[in-house]
């Protein structure tokens, strides 16, 4: 189901050019929430030599992913948003990015490397098998949404067929579901 008010993140909206006054709203405060203000200037204050003379470097914006652990994309929209980096050095630095693959700067300065890659997690709670097994115990769902929910933890239903109901053919019966109503 979709809600209108759900944001889900796309090239446009990581990237700060999202027209959406409440994405820019939500991606604000999240870059607050990450990379506080005051801890981004001590870092960059004690980590990143020759700032003052030089500006950021790629690498510098790769030490900053990895200190902070923020996308490359966030981290320059942030540095912009605290007035370190200007719109042009913003584009330079985008450009860069382009040009070298992030990865190899993150592994340059021993960071995770994994930041920049997608994640291919499900992360689906446990409950949602119960929920499942009931709803196929009660004959709500077919035994195929069964298998393909069960398919996503990995799982068959031999592993949960301590929980599955067995039905057998006589279930459906109509004088069995009925009972002893007399003639």
């Amino acid at each position: 189901m979709y809600d209108e008010n759900t944001f889900i993140d796309d090239s446009v909206t990581v990237n700060g050019r999202s027209t959406d006054e409440k994405e820019q709203e939500a991606n604000y405060f999240a870059a607050c929430l990450l990379m506080p203000s005051d801890d981004v200037h001590r870092f960059i204050d004690l980590e990143i030599q020759n700032f003052q003379e030089c500006g950021l470097s790629a690498m510098d914006i790769a030490r900053i992913m990895s200190e902070f652990n923020v996308s490359f994309d966030m981290a320059l929209n942030r540095l912009e948003s605290l007035g370190v980096i200007n719109t042009d050095q913003k584009m330079r630095l985008d450009n860069i990015k382009t040009e070298m693959k992030v990865g190899n700067l993150l592994r340059a300065v021993g960071g995770n490397s994994k930041l920049n890659e997608p994640s291919e997690v499900f992360d689906i709670p446990h409950e949602y098998i119960d929920y499942v097994i009931y709803n196929y115990n009660h004959n709500a769902i077919p035994k195929e949404t069964l298998e393909r929910v069960l398919a996503y933890y990995k799982l068959v239903i031999d592993d949960v067929s301590d929980k599955i109901v067995e039905f057998s053919d006589d279930d459906d019966d109509l004088d069995d579901l009925i009972g002893g109503i007399d003639d």
